[in-house]
């Protein structure tokens, strides 16, 4: 539309300066000749009742035709779709009254009767002494025009729809690290409404553990400076409390060359920490249990060996190894970690051998932490010390029957006569 405007302009200062200067009309004459030629735009000069008397090869290219001659002597509506006439007839005559008109948007007509988009920009011709004798009109297809913005405007749609129902949050930070967007996935992460993160610095506004925070300036940073670090993990604390985990990607935000903030992608990866954790923990609880075992069968170990060994090596399969202690209470004995002391975070679970409670194996936590499922303990520690109380019953029953046959053998030989083994 620019350049309609400019070529209306320039085109209608050289008709004028060739009413102004007659001394001068034949350089301004080969001007404009030079111009009507070789102009991608379309260019029809009419009469006053739109007749054509003339038009360049642009404009006959531009609707189909195959040479001037067969446009000149239409009528200029000729080129325009039925719907428009009522229209440019109102247009055309607030154009005769005011000299000029503004560039507008019509349907345009080739030959054939095809309709396509186009702009048209009309000026009023006028004689030596002022006196209006006809239009010239400048007119381009903005077909293209069209389909690019319609293109645009779909991709923008997409795009706006994407942000919106995306499982992923989206952030865009200006160059300073303030917030300037953000989509429904963040707030549901965060916890924090939209006119809360929006206009505020990222760090200072989403949850973003502070152990965390020099991590993310530093990719901020490198961000910036056009070099994205790789995707990191940080962990989040929603307004109610709940903990998650994210997982970080950042990108540089650029238009036309020119650097415009960052953008930040936040995985929710809090289900598969969760499962990675679950996962670690089911190995903790498979190794502890295969160790015993391992304890066990040791050549010429005893029970009480057995109960320290085991006591020792409970607390590394627990959720929080640093703060566990334990204990195995069995026949009057006591068997303990050396950090073991009574709290009121208890788990405990009896021993018993043949059906009979033989002793009870206790872990306690030395601090507190947050309940979970039986107190601070996990429904699966539950389990676990459930399987080493009657493990150890197991245990010891192997160990008493071995006992016992070893007694039979020896008494069943001296009642032979022959020696037992000793």
């Amino acid at each position: 539309m620019r350049d309609i405007n400019k070529a209306k302009r320039q085109l209608v200062a050289e008709l004028e300066e060739m009413r102004q200067r007659p001394a001068e009309l034949g350089k301004a004459e080969e001007k404009l000749r030079a111009m009507f030629k070789s102009t991608a735009l379309g260019i029809a000069f009419t009469d006053l009742e739109l007749n054509i008397t003339d038009v360049n090869e642009a404009a006959v290219r531009l609707h189909g035709y195959s040479n001037k001659a067969e446009l000149i002597g239409r009528n200029g509506m000729e080129l325009l779709s039925k719907k428009e006439h009522a229209r440019a007839k109102e247009d055309m005559g607030r154009t005769l009254e005011a000299g000029r008109s503004a560039t507008l948007e019509y349907t345009l007509l080739t030959k054939d009767g095809k309709e396509f988009p186009g702009v048209l920009g009309v000026a009023v011709l006028k004689d030596m002494s002022g006196n209006p004798t006809g239009f010239v009109a400048i007119s381009r297809d903005i077909t293209k025009r069209r389909r690019v913005g319609r293109d645009l405007l779909q991709s923008r749609e997409r795009y706006k729809r994407l942000f919106e129902l995306s499982p992923i949050g989206i952030i865009t930070l200006d160059m300073k690290g303030v917030i300037t967007s953000c989509n429904p996935s963040v707030l549901i992460q965060c916890g924090h409404f939209e006119d809360e993160l929006v206009g505020k610095n990222f760090l200072k506004t989403v949850p973003i553990q502070a152990m965390y925070i020099p991590q993310f300036t530093n990719a901020f940073a490198s961000t910036i400076k056009g070099k994205a670090p790789k995707p990191f993990e940080v962990a989040r604390r929603r307004r109610d409390g709940t903990t998650g985990w994210c997982e970080v990607h950042t990108a540089l935000i650029k238009a036309n060359g020119e650097k415009q903030g960052v953008l930040v992608l936040l995985s929710d990866i809090t289900e598969r920490k969760r499962m990675e954790h679950n996962l670690n923990e089911r190995v903790k609880e498979l190794q502890c249990l295969y160790s015993i075992a391992d304890i066990a069968g040791r050549p010429g170990i005893t029970l009480d060996e057995v109960f320290q060994g085991v006591v020792n090596l409970i607390p590394r399969s627990w959720q929080y190894p640093d703060i566990t202690c334990a204990r195995i209470t069995i026949d009057g004995k006591e068997f303990r970690t050396n950090n073991y002391r009574d709290t009121q975070w208890k788990l405990s679970s009896e021993i018993k051998v043949s059906g009979a409670k033989a002793g009870v194996v206790e872990i306690r936590y030395l601090e507190e932490r947050p309940v979970i499922n039986e107190g601070p303990f996990l429904r699966e520690e539950r389990s676990l010390l459930d399987a080493i109380a009657e493990q150890l019953g197991l245990i010891i029953e192997r160990k008493r029957t071995k006992k016992e046959m070893r007694e039979l053998y020896k008494a069943e030989k001296r009642r032979q006569g022959e020696p037992g083994e000793e």
